[in-house]
């Protein structure tokens, strides 16, 4: 019996798991089980870089102050300030993103993650954790039909909305959909997706619409949902709009999402009003004690649990089959 799982959900989630149906999302807080920063100490490390260079130029500044509340706000502004300092700043800028995220490392539970038959992992970190986690699990590298990344750069080989489409399809794949900061054997700092202005500059023309229908299908699938605290508005209004909140009758029929939170996580979004199972069809799974081994725990749970399915049968295959039998992405 699962600690930390409702028995029910963990049912619900290894089904649609063995049927290939459960897309995994993650945010920065499973990144951090190996060693990556979260969004405030990422804003943090931005605003110091800021001081460092705007120091030389201007003793009496006062506008470091005001970055630190930015940071401890998590509001991306922080970086729209260092870039504003030119040639500089956006060295400045690189360096930050470089330090934190060039490296490629994981952590086990990113191997568990990649052991479980996934149709897809999402994500929107920036760093490799998930390529690296699949390199050690299937011993071999992430083909470009299996690894995507938005915004494409400029040598991708993955120019064509219906090819992007196509990779969508294939069960297994890893999206980034905020940039990586490796991407197509180059460094690409600049593709990376931070503040309002690059938010503005990559989602402005009819390519980027284009994929934008493939995303909200996929935000649409069977989704579990886990290291993100949902404060970036931009994902976060994505994730809503594509799952059709006002859609009360349940047209689209929607599908299930699972969202880890821990209990002393908040987000500034205000989505309280619209998580009724009636409408969104979202489930929150709260744990409490020290948040990063919670979350290993979660994790190692469903693992064990899908991992004994395969030993023996722990499921009625007939159950359910109301909920479950929806039409795969079209």
């Amino acid at each position: 019996m699962a600690k930390l799982w409702k028995q029910s959900t963990l049912n619900e989630i290894l089904r649609l798991l063995e049927d290939g149906k459960l897309y995994l999302f993650v945010g920065a807080g499973l990144s951090k089980l190996a060693g990556y920063p979260l969004w405030d100490e990422l804003l943090k490390d931005f605003a110091d870089e800021y001081k460092s260079i705007n120091s030389l130029r201007v003793p009496s500044d006062d506008v470091y102050p005001e970055l630190l509340s930015l940071a401890a706000s998590k509001n991306p502004k922080v970086t729209t300030q260092l870039r504003m300092l030119g040639t500089e700043g956006l060295k400045g800028y690189g360096r930050v993103l470089t330090k934190h995220f060039y490296s490629e490392r994981h952590a086990e539970q990113h191997e568990a993650l990649l052991r479980l038959p996934f149709a897809g992992y999402l994500t929107i970190n920036y760093d490799r954790c998930l390529e690296s986690a699949w390199k050690k699990v299937r011993g071999r590298v992430c083909s470009n039909s299996e690894w995507l990344c938005f915004p494409p750069h400029e040598k991708s080989a993955l120019r064509n909305v219906s090819e992007i489409m196509s990779c969508t399809k294939k069960n297994g794949f890893i999206l980034h959909i905020h940039g990586c900061i490796y991407h197509q054997d180059c460094l690409d700092i600049e593709n990376i997706i931070l503040n309002n202005e690059q938010y503005t500059k990559y989602y402005a023309d009819n390519y980027v619409n284009g994929l934008q229908d493939i995303f909200d299908n996929i935000l649409n699938q069977h989704m579990l949902i886990l290291g993100t605290s949902f404060n970036d508005p931009y994902f976060f209004n994505r994730f809503l709009g594509s799952r059709d909140p006002l859609d009360l009758n349940r047209v689209n029929r929607r599908k299930r999402a699972y969202i880890i939170f821990h209990k002393g996580e908040t987000s500034e979004n205000d989505y309280s009003p619209r998580t009724d199972k009636e409408v969104l069809d979202l489930e929150h799974i709260y744990y409490e004690g020290a948040r990063e081994e919670g979350l290993k725990v979660l994790i190692s749970e469903l693992k064990e649990a899908y991992e004994a399915g395969k030993r023996t049968v722990i499921l009625d295959n007939k159950s359910n089959n109301d909920i479950y039998e929806e039409p795969s992405i079209k």
